[in-house]
């Protein structure tokens, strides 16, 4: 058997490790949108873009999300709620940053 594996099943330290991983991922990207947020607050943006105020309060709202799906992945890997929490910032208008 691999590292990690036990009968196809991940151990719950692998899991834990790969929660808080993909967390720490998530709160990077959206740290980083929140620093070109900022940086770029005086910046004309084009139509169809709310303005940066909204922007960061937008970030600021959803960073929660990563934070408690790491908890929930770590400690109850069977629970899918937790691993969808985890890449939050993957699909929150991750192109507009």
């Amino acid at each position: 058997m691999r590292a990690g594996h036990q009968g196809g099943r991940v151990r719950a330290r692998t899991a834990a490790r790969l929660a808080w991983g993909l967390c720490a991922v998530a709160l990077a990207m959206m740290t980083a949108r929140l620093v070109v947020v900022v940086l770029g607050g005086t910046t004309a943006l084009p139509s169809g873009f709310p303005p940066p105020v909204v922007q960061a309060i937008e970030v600021i709202g959803f960073l929660g999300a990563p934070i408690l799906g790491g908890v929930i992945a770590a400690h109850r890997p069977e629970n899918p709620y937790g691993w969808a929490a985890c890449p939050v910032a993957w699909r929150r208008r991750g192109s507009r940053a």
